[in-house]
């Protein structure tokens, strides 16, 4: 009996040394190991970008946009700049077409004269004048103005001038001709000419001349330059009807390289 109840006692010594932890802290008792603790559980922290991080994500957006905007503005400025190319060059064939066509339908009492007639401020408008010209140059209602036709290079004030085209009735002294053109309304067909010239075919000296007198007819060629506020050059040379009309030996054999001497420039 006593027995069993020093067993009893030593079992409930050991359970309370394992419950406690107290190890071999009491003689005589037999070493009970202690019961494993509990680690505790490290929570891992959730993947995320840091400020760092997305400062230079956001950095590297905005070079991207940059560098696209300014390669689309690129794109739409040379689109730009060429559609206008493009259609000054149509403007400029279209003039040129219409000058073509209305010296070819001169008749052969037609006459010209080259003046200069000051435009006020914006300084000296070079003018070609054609005289007995009804049927030449049409430009719809604009053919009721008169016979005689003027094409002038009209300053603008800017440093360039807009080729303008008028009519005028055939019967005005040259005062009332000067007076007419100041008050009529010119009729625009090529702006941005930074310089004009008109040089005439003489066959004399087998050369182009910046003047041509009055009274002496119709030219066999008629060359004309311009100079486009693009720096662009066009030069065209017209041939009127009565060309068709000389003889073979009146005609040069080639046609002469022109290097015209010409009209002062338009003043800027």
């Amino acid at each position: 009996m006593a027995r069993v109840k020093e067993k009893k006692r030593l079992l409930d010594r050991t359970h309370f040394i394992a419950a406690f932890g107290w190890g071999n802290s009491f003689p005589n008792t037999p070493a009970t190991p202690a019961s494993p603790r509990r680690r505790p559980i490290s929570r891992r922290a959730s993947p995320a970008f840091t400020l760092i991080e997305i400062m230079l994500a956001l950095a590297i957006f905005s070079l991207l946009a940059g560098a696209v905007f300014f390669s689309v503005q690129a794109v739409g400025n040379a689109s730009a700049i060429l559609g206008t190319e493009q259609l000054r060059a149509r403007k400029t064939d279209a003039f040129l077409s219409w000058c073509r066509k209305g010296f070819h339908n001169l008749s052969a009492r037609s006459e010209i004269a080259l003046q200069t007639r000051d435009s006020g401020a914006a300084g000296l408008a070079v003018e070609l004048v054609i005289h007995r010209a009804p049927g030449a140059f049409s430009l719809g209602e604009f053919d009721a103005g008169g016979t005689e036709i003027v094409l002038g290079a009209i300053p603008d004030g800017r440093g360039a001038a807009t080729v303008s085209v008028a009519r005028f009735p055939g019967n005005l002294t040259e005062r009332e001709q000067r007076r007419y053109l100041e008050e009529t309304e010119w009729i625009p067909l090529l702006e941005g000419v930074k310089n004009l010239s008109w040089t005439f075919w003489n066959p004399a000296e087998k050369k182009f001349l910046e003047e041509w007198p009055e009274g002496q007819g119709l030219p066999e060629m008629i060359h004309l330059k311009m100079v486009l506020d693009s720096g662009e050059i066009v030069e065209a040379v017209f041939r009127p009807p009565t060309l068709q009309k000389q003889t073979e030996t009146a005609q040069p054999n080639d046609t002469p390289s022109p290097s015209p001497v010409p009209v002062p420039p338009i003043p800027r």
